[in-house]
């Protein structure tokens, strides 16, 4: 996390369900970094939740910014998430309500779903990485391992 006054901070974290509804994540299975799947290679059997809280500074209210998240292996190289490509986005604003006291950071969160579906070629390491205006500022990590694996 970023905690600079001056600069939007990024957390993320993995769940079996997330989403955002009203400016608040509801959140089932969350926390997790080892996923199990049936066989490898093989689909991900169940979809996941990438669970997003970006933190807007005051003077950073007000203007569009652009989230996006991409997953990568072990070796840094794109994993493709669903057909229309490697690299989720979406362009986000956050304003100031009224009444709000001055120099106070707002929230924006968000849930991105992955899979059922998702293909792994093989076990390892893999994270999402979680970017703003192409600015990686987080991380989800979690291991991938096949049934009976240790």
């Amino acid at each position: 996390m970023n905690d600079r006054p001056d600069s939007l901070a990024l957390d993320m974290f993995l769940a079996d369900h997330a989403e955002a509804i009203n400016g608040k994540l509801y959140v089932m299975g969350g926390a997790w970094d080892r996923l199990q799947v049936p066989e490898l290679p093989g689909p991900l059997p169940v979809p996941i939740s990438v669970a997003v809280v970006i933190t807007v500074p005051w003077n950073l209210t007000n203007r569009q910014f652009t989230f996006s998240l991409e997953l990568v292996g072990v070796d840094n190289e794109p994993v493709a998430m669903a057909e229309e490509g490697e690299v989720f986005s979406i362009p986000f604003e956050v304003g100031r309500p009224p009444g709000l006291r001055e120099g106070r950071p707002q929230k924006n969160v968000l849930s991105v779903m992955i899979g059922p579906g998702l293909e792994f070629e093989r076990a390892g390491i893999y994270s999402f990485r979680g970017m703003i205006d192409g600015d990686e500022l987080a991380r989800a990590t979690f291991e991938l391992v096949a049934a009976g694996q240790v």
